[in-house]
């Protein structure tokens, strides 16, 4: 038997803004990239110093089929509103042609013929778009007006040889394309022209420095916001030490994209789950180091723990409540066009969740954080997959940072804490199905000893199952007039809860 469960919501957070125009010019920028299994992608904008008027500059990286990726870096000629909605126009058509599988040369007369049909036909852009196979290495480029891309190899650097041809809508213009390739590690590099076009400096001596800043930058210096990743520094230090060094009139784009080996599956074996609590924690841990490993955002990582526990914790309940403790695999993988597919099969006989005195919260949890869920019931055990598709934070910047990225925190046990003053409970950590009876009893205690409860705040849990989000729901309804169950908008604990429904408030 098949089930298919709806999709879920976007996961994308919106950006902050300054101003108007930077509002206007956050929603027309792409706020992330594609997680693909054999390339790396990291891109930033920079907002021109005075923040005043809208830029034409825009990039754009877009999953092809195969598992290759089209890169594209592009600005309209002109500044204000009205090179802000051709630039939004003109990307929308170009990914959506790249999206079809279209050749570059197609793509590029696309755009050219939407720049002819606007009204006073004067309409210009500059272009370059890349397509890379990084299966192969295979590249193909084209440049229309535009800086030649940069390619940072194993033992050297140097920009590729352009294209030929003006900017996008000149008349008659001739278009070809040329070949490249990369190697595994090496690093290729889009940008706009402001970040070599800069006061003070002329056009050899900008190109020059930044094909040292990038592959100083690529081979390991350190900087400003720069990660371990070589296009993530690609990005940071290059923006960082070029712009510093004598300011920007224009708006600055880096794409970077890396030819990368790829992140082989995961694939864990529970052997027993006689001891659910130690299968669990076992599975997490597997988890926990893969996703690690992926390079992946915060944010994914989080929604594939959650999906972990609870797949895990759904077989471990359900499919050997009748018979000896048997096997579980859990699988991880990323596919061509950048999904994660979390897999759990088990080789038990399913047990209806009314029988187990339980419920499907655990499955509406991973139905709201997964794009898609498929459960297959066989007659020799069930097989449970969950995907969603990854993607990496687009850095749009309104000035450059002024410190390096903070590091990252161990991970906390779970823990309770009384705060008399304000009559609060603070749950910290990790709540699983196994820690959610001693939730329950804490809570319990806590009540039973007189203590006054008046808010139970979960704004710093790192996971929270579905056991836990029952005994929460329980207790605070149990109180419902007296208790107020808390969690931030932008935490782990408010998605869950608002997927299952659960009462709180994003603020005490």
């Amino acid at each position: 038997m098949s089930t298919e469960f709806p999709q879920s919501a976007s996961r994308r957070a919106p950006v902050a803004t300054l101003s108007t125009v930077l509002a206007m010019q956050e929603t027309l920028l792409p706020a992330d990239l594609p997680v693909l299994p054999c390339v790396d992608l990291a891109g930033r904008y920079l907002f021109a110093e005075d923040g005043t008027s809208a830029g034409g500059d825009w990039f754009d990286a877009v999953p092809r089929a195969g598992g290759g990726v089209a890169l594209v870096v592009g600005d309209v000629l002109g500044h204000g509103m009205r090179a802000a909605a051709t630039m939004g126009q003109l990307r929308a058509v170009l990914h959506e042609r790249l999206r079809e599988n279209v050749g570059l040369l197609e793509a590029a007369a696309s755009a050219e013929r939407y720049l002819a049909d606007l009204a006073d036909g004067d309409a210009r852009a500059t272009l370059c778009i890349a397509d890379l196979d990084p299966r192969t290495g295979a590249l193909e480029y084209l440049t229309a007006g535009h800086p030649a891309p940069l390619l940072v190899g194993g033992r050297h650097a140097d920009f590729l040889p352009l294209t030929g041809g003006p900017p996008l809508g000149t008349p008659d213009a001739v278009r070809r394309t040329r070949s490249a390739r990369l190697a595994v590690g090496d690093v290729l590099l889009l940008y706009s022209d402001g970040l070599i076009e800069r006061p003070g400096r002329s056009f050899q001596a900008s190109i020059d420095e930044l094909r040292e800043v990038a592959e100083a930058a690529v081979r390991g210096a350190s900087g400003p916001g720069a990660s371990g990743r070589p296009v993530e520094r690609a990005c940071a230090i290059t923006l960082e030490r070029l712009m510093r060094s004598g300011g920007h009139r224009d708006d600055v784009t880096v794409l970077a994209a890396e030819r990368q080996l790829p992140t082989a599956p995961l694939r864990h074996a529970i052997v027993s789950t006689e001891r659910g609590a130690d299968a669990l924690r076992a599975s997490m841990d597997a988890s926990a180091r893969w996703l690690h490993d992926a390079h992946l955002r915060a944010a994914d990582r989080v929604a594939a723990q959650h999906v972990v526990g609870e797949l895990v914790t759904n077989a471990i309940n359900h499919a050997y409540a009748d018979r000896r403790p048997g096997p579980i695999e859990l699988g991880m993988s990323i596919d061509a066009e950048g999904r994660i597919d979390i897999a759990v099969d088990d080789h038990g006989r399913w047990q209806a969740p009314a029988a187990r005195g339980g419920s499907q919260r655990g499955l509406q949890i991973v139905a709201g954080l997964a794009d898609e869920l498929r459960l297959d019931r066989r007659d020799d055990g069930t097989a449970v997959n969950a995907r969603f598709r990854l993607t990496r934070e687009a850095d749009l910047l309104t000035a450059l940072p002024g410190a390096a990225t903070p590091a990252v925190r161990d991970a906390e046990e779970f823990a309770v804490e009384v705060d008399d003053a304000n009559h609060a409970v603070r749950l910290h950590g990790p709540i699983d199905d196994y820690v959610a009876d001693t939730l329950r009893a804490e809570l319990s205690r806590l009540s039973d000893s007189g203590v006054h409860i008046a808010v139970v705040d979960v704004g710093t849990v790192t996971h929270i199952s579905s056991g836990a989000v029952r005994v929460l729901h329980q207790f605070t309804a149990a109180h419902h007039e007296a208790i107020l169950l808390v969690a931030p908008a932008d935490t782990t604990a408010h998605r869950v809860l608002e997927i299952a429904a659960v009462p709180h408030v994003s603020n005490a």
